[in-house]
C-alpha cells in the first residue's frame, strides 16, 4: 500500500513537472515573438527619428556654409546643434544623443555602453561588416535605439584630412576637438535615442 502511493505521487510530480515545462515550452516563443515585434518597432521609430534630426541639422549646417563657408557653418554647429537637438528630444518625446569615439563637442562624450558600442561598430566596419541599429533595454521602463553613423563626402570639409586654415577656424569653437582625420565610409559617431514607456 505505501508502494502504491508513493508511486501515485511520484507520477503525480512527474506529471505536473511536465505539464509545466509544456506550458514553458508555448509560452517562450510567443514572448520572443512580442519581444521581435516590438523591437523590430522600436527600430523602424528611431530610424525615423535619426532621419528627421539628421536632415533638420544638416539642411541647416548646410545653408550656414553656402551663406557663409566653413566659418559660418561651424559657428552654427557650435551654437545651434545642441540646441536643435532637445527641441527634437521634446517633438517626439524621447532623449536623442550623438556621441562619438572622437569627439568635437566633449558634451557629447559617451557613457560606458555606448562607449563599447562605438567601439563594436568600429571594429565591424574595418572588418567589411554590415552594421545595423540595434535596440537595448536600458532600464525597467525604457529602452535605446543605437546607430552608427557613418561619414560621407560633403563631411570631410571638416572632418577628413584638413587644411591649416580649417583647423584654425575649429580651434576657435571647439578647443579639444579630436574628430579629424577620417576617411568616407569610417565610424564619425552614434545615434542613441532612448525611449521611456509610458507606464
Amino acid at each position: 500500500m505505501k508502494s502504491t502511493i508513493i508511486s501515485i505521487a511520484f507520477l503525480s510530480l512527474l506529471l505536473f513537472t511536465c505539464q509545466n515545462q509544456n506550458q514553458s515550452e508555448k509560452q517562450t516563443p510567443a514572448k520572443e515573438k512580442s519581444d521581435t515585434v516590438y523591437n523590430a518597432a522600436l527600430i523602424a521609430k528611431g530610424k525615423s527619428i535619426a532621419q528627421a534630426s539628421f536632415k533638420s541639422m544638416s539642411g541647416k549646417l548646410m545653408k550656414a556654409m553656402k551663406e557663409g563657408g566653413v566659418s559660418n557653418a561651424l559657428k552654427y554647429c557650435n551654437l545651434e546643434a545642441m540646441p536643435i537637438t532637445d527641441s527634437l528630444s521634446k517633438a517626439y518625446n524621447v532623449t536623442i544623443k550623438r556621441t562619438a569615439l572622437k569627439l568635437r563637442n566633449p558634451s557629447n562624450k559617451a557613457n560606458t555602453e555606448e562607449f563599447n558600442l562605438l567601439h563594436q561598430f568600429k571594429s565591424d566596419i574595418e572588418m567589411g561588416k554590415k552594421v545595423k541599429p540595434i535596440i537595448m533595454k536600458s532600464g525597467p521602463h525604457s529602452n535605446t535605439f543605437f546607430a552608427p553613423i557613418t561619414l560621407k563626402a560633403p563631411c570631410m570639409v571638416c572632418h577628413g584630412d584638413i587644411s591649416d586654415d580649417t583647423k584654425s577656424l575649429i580651434a576657435e569653437h571647439y578647443p579639444k576637438d579630436k574628430a579629424i582625420g577620417f576617411k568616407v565610409g569610417d565610424l564619425r559617431g552614434m545615434w542613441s535615442i532612448k525611449f521611456e514607456d509610458k507606464k
